[in-house]
């Protein structure tokens, strides 16, 4: 520094003044929103790695039908997302229902 020069604070703006006291403790209301977003974005983390891991499951089911495919590509490949016996039991409740219907238009109920 020059002999000539004064030390001088350094300027303060007014609209964001230095405080020379530490910050008074968060409102109520304050730490409730904080509370709030933390939990949410608990929520949302727990949601992307609930999708990135059935993003990876569904990756890995599309390889297996891939490679099922190029091993076998002259044939047909279905695939059920339920067990034979939950799939049977749809399929014999659809042949029930069918069935109730043409015998309703075979055998008309009476009109009264």
């Amino acid at each position: 520094m020059n002999e000539h020069q004064e030390h001088k604070a350094p300027e303060q703006n007014p609209e964001h003044p230095t405080p020379s006291r530490p910050p008074a403790k968060a409102p109520l209301k304050s730490l409730q929103s904080l509370e709030l977003l933390r939990d949410r974005i608990e929520q949302a983390a727990f949601e992307l790695k609930r999708l990135r891991q059935e993003n990876q499951a569904l990756t890995h089911r599309i390889h297996a039908l891939e490679t099922r495919h190029a091993a076998h590509p002259d044939q047909t490949q279905v695939t059920l997302d339920e067990p034979p016996q939950a799939l049977e039991q749809k399929v014999k409740r659809f042949i029930k229902a069918i069935d109730q219907y043409l015998n309703e238009e075979v055998n008309p109920a009476p009109e009264a």
